[in-house]
């Protein structure tokens, strides 16, 4: 089979889960014998991989848009502060290249990581050329469905998608009470400032009575393939000398951005709840806009240590 993947971010350099995600499936492809290659948006900046063993097709942008803060991505802006021709350049960019590759190297499917525009783009490919997608959900396509900009595309990337990926039970139960026609025309009278009326007749000529059906939404939960990592006991971490090497140490980790929607500024408040007795030390990895205050932090209590952004 061939698949051609889609992103907001380059596979080849990491920084989050997504990109991480799609590069282990897509070498998965190479290694069974089957082509894969894949679209996504990206700085100007960016040099590909050579030495890859898959295709990529980056679409260079000077701003390209993702969902929040990303230390990785060069020159990105959050999708809520693009202009609407840069929506349309998006949209229009993703699509071109979609159907260019889907009649030059007979792709049979999309695999679209995170719906929103890409997701929008695929629905129209579907449309015009027949060839099915599927949507790997993801929580930025909840998290943010209240600031995205078109929620109306969103919701039509949804509810066209052959299937829909979800990672929990509890995601998919989420997305089904979310991506609903009341809630999906109320973030749209909100984000176009318009009447009920007018959305609800945006609303009919783009996604007609359509709904998402739950049947098409396939919970896959991710795991740890364990043979690509040799787990290792009694590493010893320089960063880590200054906590020292007591036995029966607790320890919390936390490992991510520092961005106020993965709970960053909470965990610091539990600190004082979980280590009243002053006998757990927490790290902190990571970097954002959340940064100085962790550092802060840091430097006032000497049960938390912060390594910064690695």
């Amino acid at each position: 089979m061939n698949i051609l993947y889609a992103l907001i971010y380059a596979p080849d350099k990491g920084g989050s889960g997504a990109p991480i995600y799609t590069h282990h499936l897509m070498n998965g492809m190479i290694e069974r014998g089957e082509h894969a290659g894949i679209v996504f948006s990206v700085h100007q900046s960016y040099r590909p991989n050579k030495y890859l063993s898959y295709q990529l097709h980056p679409l260079y942008f000077n701003h390209p848009p993702i969902f929040d803060n990303q230390p990785k991505a060069i020159g990105a802006i959050p999708f809520h502060h693009m202009t609407p021709r840069q929506v349309f350049d998006y949209i229009d960019a993703f699509y071109t290249e979609f159907a260019y590759l889907i009649q030059t190297e007979k792709y049979d499917l999309i695999h679209v990581q995170h719906g929103m525009y890409i997701g929008y783009a695929a629905s129209m490919i579907k449309a015009d050329y027949g060839t099915p997608y599927i949507i790997s959900l993801h929580a930025m396509e909840l998290n943010f469905l209240h600031e995205f900009p078109d929620p109306l595309l969103a919701m039509k990337a949804m509810v066209d998608a052959n299937y829909i990926c979800a990672l929990s039970d509890l995601q998919k139960q989420r997305l089904l009470h979310e991506y609903t026609k009341d809630i999906i025309i109320r973030f749209h009278m909100k984000q176009k400032k318009c009447t009920q009326q007018e959305a609800e007749h945006e609303y009919q000529q783009i996604i007609g009575d359509k709904k998402i059906n739950p049947d098409t939404i396939i919970v896959c939960p991710l795991g740890i393939n364990t043979n690509h990592y040799d787990i290792c006991s009694n590493v010893y971490l320089d960063d880590l000398e200054m906590i020292g090497n007591q036995k029966d140490l607790k320890l919390v980790m936390y490992a991510g951005r520092l961005i106020p929607m993965k709970g960053i500024l909470h965990l610091l408040k539990a600190e004082q709840i979980y280590n009243k007795n002053n006998d757990v030390h927490t790290i902190i990895l990571g970097g954002g806009e959340c940064e100085d205050t962790v550092a802060t932090a840091a430097s006032k209590r000497s049960s938390i240590t912060y390594l910064g952004f690695k």
